[in-house]
């Protein structure tokens, strides 16, 4: 399942802008990582918290041979940092991983989560063109662990998957997300 916005504002933001780095919540099996790091100077921060997926993702970007474009981080994103569960899916719905339970989840595992405010220079930040998050629920977890990176962020582009049952499941709404970002002027 290719998110075609994902895919355009990486041609425009990165390909056609000269490059640039393009941050992948939720990464899963690397598919728009792959996509993304196909672009001219582009670098891919890929986050996937869960072993199974992650198998994936690292086989996917050595065989693309982008082991030099993208870097995987192998934890959790949040508005904490710390040991966190994480509920998977089942085989046959391998992007349906969440930290929240949700209905299709058939075990747990606990993972390392980290703020992303707390990983990366504001230089480096500086060069964000593109940030995606698909993480099934945890969408305004993961912008609260962003809050003090966002004044960095400010020339980047943020597609974000929202489901507002998932989203309810972790106490959050849509209209909070859109809040958050109102908040940093986007």
């Amino acid at each position: 399942n290719i998110n075609p916005f994902f895919i355009s504002a990486c041609k425009q933001y990165i390909g056609e802008g000269g490059g640039g780095i393009a941050v992948d919540v939720g990464a899963n099996a690397g598919v728009l990582s792959v996509l993304a790091a196909r672009e001219r100077n582009a670098t891919v921060l890929a986050f996937e918290p869960s072993l199974r997926e992650l198998s994936r993702l690292y086989e996917n970007v050595l065989l693309n041979g982008f082991h030099d474009r993208i870097t995987v981080f192998p934890f959790a994103l949040s508005d904490r940092c710390g040991e966190r569960q994480l509920f998977v899916a089942d085989e046959r719905n391998s992007g349906g991983n969440s930290l929240f339970p949700i209905d299709r989840t058939r075990s747990s595992a606990t993972v390392r989560a980290a703020r992303f405010d707390s990983l990366f220079s504001p230089e480096l930040l500086a060069h964000v063109r593109v940030v995606k998050l698909d993480v099934e629920g945890a969408e305004l977890e993961t912008l609260l662990g962003m809050s003090d990176a966002m004044e960095h962020l400010r020339r980047a582009v943020f597609i974000v998957e929202m489901s507002p049952g998932f989203l309810a499941l972790s106490g959050a709404a849509v209209d909070r997300i859109y809040a958050f970002f109102d908040s940093f002027g986007f």
